[in-house]
């Protein structure tokens, strides 16, 4: 019986290793860059149990970010731009 228990272990924890699979996931960067809260809510709970996965969210995140800001400040000079042209 003590066999039994060692050997149903060691399955179990071969296929939690199998199911565990930590890599980037391109939906969930995409995702965290266009959303960039789901990006840190996502590293934020997976940083522990998923590296690799919450480095590549997290990353995708503030890109996500710095994109945004980079286009808002973009947008503003052009709007500024032509309302100067109007007046």
């Amino acid at each position: 019986m003590f066999k039994n228990l060692l050997l149903f272990r060691n399955i179990n924890n071969q296929i939690n290793n199998i199911m565990s699979v930590d890599e980037k996931s391109t939906g969930l960067n995409v995702l965290s860059f266009l959303i960039p809260l789901v990006g840190l809510i996502i590293y934020l709970t997976q940083k522990d149990t998923h590296p690799i996965k919450a480095k590549s969210a997290g990353k995708s995140a503030l890109w996500g970010v710095g994109v945004s800001v980079a286009l808002g400040i973009l947008f503003t000079i052009i709007g500024g731009a032509m309302v100067a042209s109007v007046l």
